[in-house]
């Protein structure tokens, strides 16, 4: 069925859909792969593996937690300016990550 001038409405979500699934690929490999980083993380960063392992808890509970939030957000201003702060949070999140040089625990 077509909606007005012959337009497709069903059209319009296939570059939505994928758009997703791109930023659940950058995000999921964090909770899938984080076991393989790890051992480097800890060697590198000279971090003890519970400071690594506090990193991606507080991940998992953020990114679980803020789904409520987000929706209400969503709802109240439009997916628009919901998706283009996450996406300026996720780049300085990223930039910051750039600039980490380690972790240190006092003793």
């Amino acid at each position: 069925m077509t909606g007005p001038k012959g337009s497709n409405p069903g059209a319009s979500r296939w570059p939505i859909l994928i758009a997703c699934s791109v930023a659940m690929l950058a995000i999921a490999n964090l909770q899938y792969a984080w076991t393989l980083f790890t051992t480097d993380l800890t060697k590198s960063m000279n971090a003890p593996l519970d400071a690594v392992q506090w990193a991606l808890t507080f991940f998992v509970i953020a990114q679980t937690g803020l789904f409520p939030i987000s929706a209400y957000l969503v709802d109240r201003f439009g997916p628009r300016i919901v998706v283009a702060l996450a996406s300026v949070l996720v780049g300085v999140g990223w930039i910051g990550a750039g600039f980490a040089t380690h972790f240190s625990r006092s003793t």
